[in-house]
């Protein structure tokens, strides 16, 4: 019998059927294996997408944290900006006052989040400060020791602007101590610096705004609340917050400063910190258990999937190693190759790879059912991986979308609680919902909570609003302010005097949004700016602003009663002299005096007003009539001449005063200021001490007097004046021993013009100074051609001395003139000397220095003369023509006269009478000790010509 030999059938199948027993035996043992370091793999990946994650969400918690930081330093650094352009801020600091800039500083406070505000000048001293009841000296007492302030104050007194851009920062207390009381030992100070420039730039003044650091620990307990994390605030190596309540410290966290940036473990906890604005580390901390619990649930959901994958496979590959043998002893050639191609895809998709195609899945046998099994497989396991990355991203994003909610929740509460003005929510009831903390305060209540719920009407009786008023005005109820789709603005008036402002907007929703606003201290503010504009800040009475209000209504009450009034106009008489002779503070009693006389003086209805200087004026009440004004007007001249002691000098003063009956209606207040001030001049004309009223003919006077000024600015250039010349003699050898020069005006409207009408009218517009230089030439060049033992005097007014450019035009003068300065003598009256005394004598002092030849005219009429010689040295006396004509018929003239002569002579100075009539006066000077006189007895002031023809023939005068 033949020996049995396998068909080649059955060699292949037997050849498949081993290799498929041989393939299955591999899988069973690799697929899992590789399925498992997959897994594996995954799972560490996992493991690092976990601390990646730790590491984002605690970079967010300090984002968060760094963000609110700023905010805040930012809105405290606009507030400290807004403050240096406030117009109440730059009032009181113009006034130059400390107690007006400190109490704007304490009021700004107050309405803000600021802890102490200082105020320095652009050379480093102090201008005001927050702090109550403390002077400039003890707050620079307190800072100097500290080094910040120091650096600041170098930085001032260097005045440079661009050192002082806007600055903001922390600096340890250690370096800048404190003006704020209770603050914890080692707490951190925000400084805030916020300059105050000029048009031009230039440093004015700097506020320095200082609050105890706010990051404290209740704020990183909220974080912690919401975020689960703990975080710590380091600032220069240490820990100045953190919500562990202190259990941590510098030693206890030992964190690297190489590690900055980094997810680090330090102990239990995997810390995170980034240094961020003004050297302060911001940290978050997570435990290392938490992160140990997170990993452990990533890796049993990763043993899970690999066990279920194992199974399928295995089972996958029990019903393949089936179709295989079946499919073997069949079709041995077309099973082999697509087996291998699926067993490929099937390993790829072990090891994540879904992007294989599985060609045999066209197939209608076994090959191809296995071919989109397994296709179907890698589908369900991509749509897997898929799901589950779709749902970890869905969780992320949900999550980082309740971490911002939360944010803004914070934010939104923190900005609520926060506002300056007090902020409430009713509802369409007008039911209180909501309420910040700054509404509380500003009502005197501890917190909203008893009023939530509650009625506006029961919110308002508890709590004590008396009154309520549109900004007009008008009284309105409480119901009136809550309009239908219309905004309303009240004040409300509390039972403690206190005034808020209320706004009332209606919203969409039905609800209603009402702010409120405490302006009791603005009011307060407004009313005292208001007081000083229209009143005078020495005598209190009302100013020109406030009087011309008060005409302006006198004035219309006359249009509609048609009952006159009067103005009763009053300027002190000499005022000027004493308060040169007696001192400014002397003065400026004498005008309070003068303030309380007139309002013991004034009836009701009555304003006394100051104008200015010792200008004052009564507006009286009407019905008025001339008699009474007349009787009133006595009267005050009256109480004014009372004597009284003021400073332990009793004073006796005079007032001229220029009344006006205002009995017809005017079209203009400055008309009526106009008439009153030209009687008041009449009466100044007639001797002072008077009164008149103005009469119609005044005003044709002063038209004429402005005639008269037009004309003489241009006199000189027409050719119209002319300079006479008066000779003086020496009584002894009755020679001509000079001249003065003395100014004549022939004009061809006016004719000869007194000296007397248009000297003191060229005082009053200016035009002396212009004149008096033409004069001081004309002279010089004239005396130039005399005789060189002849001296020219030449009269100087007051406003020649006082001006700078007086010493110069001399110097210019006699060099152009070539006239020797011991030629030139300058006459100068005592009046003019005590208008600004100091500067006079260092000018006068620059004159004799050159050898110019000082004289002092009318030598006893003032009210200072022999003081004036003990402060100004002149070298010739020119005794008054009042005392020189009335020597032979009045004694006391005599008298003075001699005294004079003797006083001079003690003193070494040189006399000279002017006014001589007659021989009998030459010889009673001459006998007095007289040694040189002028007057029409000797001759009439002439022409140039003329006086060069008295030099030739003495006699022929």
């Amino acid at each position: 019998m033949p020996a049995y030999r396998p068909t080649i059938t059955i060699k292949i199948a037997s050849s498949a059927i081993l290799l498929i027993l041989i393939t299955f035996t591999g899988l069973s043992i690799l697929v899992p294996y590789q399925l498992e370091n997959a897994f594996k793999e995954h799972s560490l990946n996992l493991e690092e997408l976990a601390r990646q994650q730790f590491s984002r969400l605690q970079q967010s918690n300090i984002s968060f944290l760094s963000s609110k930081f700023n905010l805040e330093m930012s809105r405290a650094a606009r507030e400290v900006s807004a403050l240096a352009r406030e117009p109440d801020f730059l009032s009181a600091l113009d006034s130059g006052s400390y107690l007006s800039t400190s109490l704007v500083l304490r009021d700004h406070k107050l309405r803000s989040t600021i802890d102490a505000m200082i105020v320095f000048d652009s050379e480093g001293q102090i201008l005001g400060t927050s702090k109550e009841f403390i002077s400039p000296a003890e707050v620079a007492t307190q800072l100097g020791a500290f080094g910040f302030f120091e650096e600041l104050a170098q930085i001032i007194r260097r005045n440079s602007t661009n050192e002082f851009l806007e600055y903001f920062g922390l600096v340890a207390n250690d370096r800048v101590g404190s003006l704020l009381p209770g603050i914890p030992e080692g707490a951190l100070s925000e400084m805030i610096i916020a300059p105050i420039l000029d048009a031009d730039k230039n440093l004015l003044a700097i506020i320095v705004a200082q609050r105890w650091f706010r990051f404290h620990q209740e704020l990183l307990m909220d974080l912690k609340d919401v975020a689960n994390v703990d975080a710590v605030l380091i600032h220069n190596g240490k820990i100045v917050a953190d919500t562990r309540g202190g259990s941590l410290n510098n030693e206890a966290l030992q964190y690297p400063e190489q590690a900055t940036g980094k997810l680090t473990r330090i102990g239990d906890y995997f810390v995170l910190c980034e240094k961020r604005s003004f050297d302060l580390n911001f940290c978050t901390m997570k435990t290392f258990a938490e992160l140990q619990r997170f990993q452990e649930r990533l890796r049993a959901i990763a043993d899970a999937s690999a066990a279920k994958t194992t199974k399928r496979v295995l089972g996958l590959g029990v019903i393949v190693i089936v179709f295989t043998i079946f499919a073997a002893v069949t079709f041995a050639r077309n099973i082999a190759k697509p087996l291998k191609d699926v067993t490929r895809v099937i390993a790829a998709v072990a090891e994540g790879d879904y992007g294989r195609d599985i060609k045999a899945t066209q197939r209608s046998d076994e090959v191809g059912d296995i071919a989109r099994a397994a296709a179907k497989m890698q589908r369900a396991v991509e749509e897997r991986d898929s799901l589950r990355l779709s749902l970890h991203t869905k969780n992320v994003q949900l999550s980082t979308q309740e971490r911002q909610l939360a944010q803004q929740n914070v934010l939104f509460e923190t900005a609520l609680d926060n506002m300056l003005q007090g902020l409430c929510i009713f509802d369409s009831q007008r039911r209180l919902l909501r309420a910040n903390k700054s509404f509380a305060c500003m009502f005197a209540a501890q917190n909203a909570e008893p009023y939530l719920g509650l009625e506006w009407e029961a919110v308002a009786s508890q709590l004590a609003i008396n009154t309520t008023k549109t900004h007009q005005g008008q009284k309105i109820s409480l119901s009136q302010l809550w309009r239908t789709a219309q905004e309303t603005q009240a004040v409300l008036t509390l039972a403690n005097g206190r005034t808020i402002e209320m706004s009332v907007v209606p919203m969409e929703s039905g609800m209603w949004l009402s702010t409120f606003e405490d302006t009791t201290e603005r009011k307060r503010a407004s009313d005292h700016l208001a007081y000083l504009a229209t009143h005078d800040n020495l005598t209190r009475l009302p100013n020109r602003l406030l009087m011309h209000r008060h005409l302006t209504t006198q004035m219309q009450k006359l249009k509609e009663t048609n009952d006159a009034f009067g103005i009763v106009w009053l300027d002190l008489d000499e005022f000027k002299t004493i308060n040169d002779s007696l001192g400014h503070a002397f003065g400026d009693r004498l005008l309070c005096h003068v303030a309380d006389t007139l309002r013991a003086n004034i009836g009701e209805g009555e304003l006394v007003a100051r104008l200015g200087g010792d200008e004052f004026a009564i507006v009286t009440s009407a019905p008025i009539s001339r008699e009474f004004l007349e009787a009133k007007a006595k009267r005050i001249l009256n109480a004014i001449n009372s004597p009284c002691v003021l400073q332990g000098h009793e004073v006796i003063v005079s007032a001229s005063i220029g009344v006006v009956l205002v009995d017809k209606p005017q079209d203009r207040v400055g008309r009526l200021l106009r008439f009153a001030d030209l009687a008041l001049y009449k009466a100044k004309e007639s001797g002072r001490n008077t009164l008149r009223f103005f009469e119609e003919s005044m005003e044709a006077n002063i038209r004429s007097r402005q005639e008269l000024s037009t004309d003489l600015h241009h006199a000189i250039a027409k050719g119209e004046m002319w300079v006479a010349y008066q000779p003086q003699i020496d009584l002894k050898t009755a020679q001509i021993v000079g001249f003065e020069a003395l100014l004549r005006w022939d004009s061809p409207k006016h004719g000869r013009v007194s000296p007397a009408d248009f000297i003191p009218l060229a005082e009053d517009t200016g035009a002396i100074v212009d004149i008096g230089l033409w004069v001081l030439t004309q002279a010089c060049e004239q005396a130039a051609k005399w005789p060189a033992n002849l001296t020219i005097a030449v009269n100087l007014s007051a406003k020649q001395i006082q001006s700078p450019e007086l010493i110069g035009n001399v110097d210019r003068i006699l060099a152009q003139t070539g006239l020797p300065t011991n030629r030139l003598e300058l006459e100068i009256t005592e009046t003019s000397l005590l208008q600004d005394n100091e500067n006079n004598c260092r000018t006068i002092k620059k004159l004799r220095k050159r050898g110019i030849l000082v004289a002092l005219d009318d030598f006893g009429t003032g009210y200072s003369s022999l003081s004036i010689l003990t402060r100004f040295r002149v070298d010739k006396i020119k005794i008054d023509r009042s005392f020189v004509g009335a020597m032979l018929t009045d004694d006391d003239s005599r008298f003075i006269v001699e005294a004079i002569i003797k006083l001079a002579l003690t003193m070494s100075i040189r006399v000279i009478a002017e006014g001589v009539e007659n021989e009998q006066t030459k010889q009673a000077l001459w006998t007095a000790g007289c040694v040189e006189a002028q007057g029409y007895y000797f001759s009439k002031p002439v022409s140039a010509d003329k006086a060069l023809e008295l030099l030739k023939d003495p006699y022929a005068r």
